[in-house]
């Protein structure tokens, strides 16, 4: 079987929707969007220069509208909103990899952004739990369990 345009489009596509579950950025998303979209243009028989204007278009108008929408939209356990450049001490995160201070892992989400967190008395926190923030710096987070 001979790979035709439309399967490369929707393997991208899938590829970055599984991109966008690991990082949850909403990034991936938008492009992956437009992949599909130009896969689908594809499938129907449009000409390539047709499908990158719609690839390019949709994920440049995901990441200047969609994005910035959904990254407002975020609200943490308590109610509070977050965003990207918040002042995250005392806010709450959910920890979506072990923090596990010997393995020197550990990721927890907040603001639809993953950041590197430690424990602050050492302790491994697991996978599934919320977390308050109680030092950060540009590499990782400090965190206790609540």
């Amino acid at each position: 079987m001979e790979l035709e345009i439309w399967h490369l489009w929707m393997l991208l596509s899938i590829g970055l929707f599984i991109v966008e579950i690991i990082t949850s950025t909403f990034s991936s998303l938008c492009f992956g969007v437009g992949a599909l979209s130009a896969g689908i243009l594809s499938y129907a028989n449009y000409s390539i220069s047709v499908q990158l204007v719609v690839f390019i278009t949709i994920a440049l108008l995901g990441i200047f509208l969609l994005k910035p929408y959904l990254q407002q939209k975020l609200v943490s356990k308590t109610g509070v909103k977050v965003s990207i450049g918040t002042n995250f001490i005392g806010r709450e995160a959910y920890v979506m990899e072990e923090i596990n201070p010997q393995k020197r892992r550990g990721k927890v989400i907040i603001g639809g952004t993953g950041k590197k967190a430690i424990a602050i008395s050492g302790e491994i926190i697991p996978k599934g739990a919320f977390v308050e923030i109680v030092d950060s710096n540009e590499i990782e987070l400090t965190v206790k369990e609540i």
